[in-house]
């Protein structure tokens, strides 16, 4: 049976109460053995002991394991998240959360191009699709129909003219 690695971050709060909740629930199920939990630290109390709210560790222990276990995280509301006069903490992994924002950037700049060929290409097949309708109604029966129609009772009347002044 495979064992499956689950990362527990536990949080602040009422974070480390709900995740202990879940990993009870997780280990009363059938699949209890084929779960193996991790406990790493991360948030605002980690912040404030060490100076980063997610280490390394944590995030590279989160990136290897199968499963993300969290609980919520923050700050209480009486405490600033950065101290007055201090520069907010630059991530350690700044370059990687660059490198995704680049190529959110670019996905983002491609999907708005191709929005704009794809309405290009369905307003040129409304247009194809209208000029369609148009030769169908001319040479189709019902334009044909209409037109002899209206022929037959233009010369019905003329011949009705016709017979009242013969």
């Amino acid at each position: 049976m495979k064992t499956y690695e689950i990362a527990v971050v536990h949080g602040d709060g009422i974070g480390p109460e709900v995740c202990q909740a879940a990993i009870d629930v997780l280990k009363a199920t059938s699949l209890s053995n084929a779960l193996n939990f991790i406990e790493y630290q991360a948030g605002a109390n980690q912040y404030l002991k060490s100076g980063t709210a997610f280490p390394d560790e944590t995030y590279h222990g989160c990136k290897k394991a199968d499963a993300i276990l969290h609980g919520a995280a923050g700050l209480p509301g009486d405490v600033p998240a950065i101290p007055p006069g201090e520069d907010p903490p630059v991530p350690e992994t700044r370059r990687e959360h660059e490198e995704q924002v680049r190529t959110l950037r670019r996905l983002l700049a491609e999907a708005d191009a191709r929005a704009q060929q794809y309405e290009r290409d369905l307003a040129k097949r409304d247009a194809e699709l209208t000029k369609a309708r148009v030769q169908i109604a001319a040479f189709g029966g019902t334009f044909g129909y209409r037109v002899a129609k209206l022929g037959y009772g233009v010369a019905r009347k003329a011949r009705n003219r016709l017979k009242k002044r013969a």
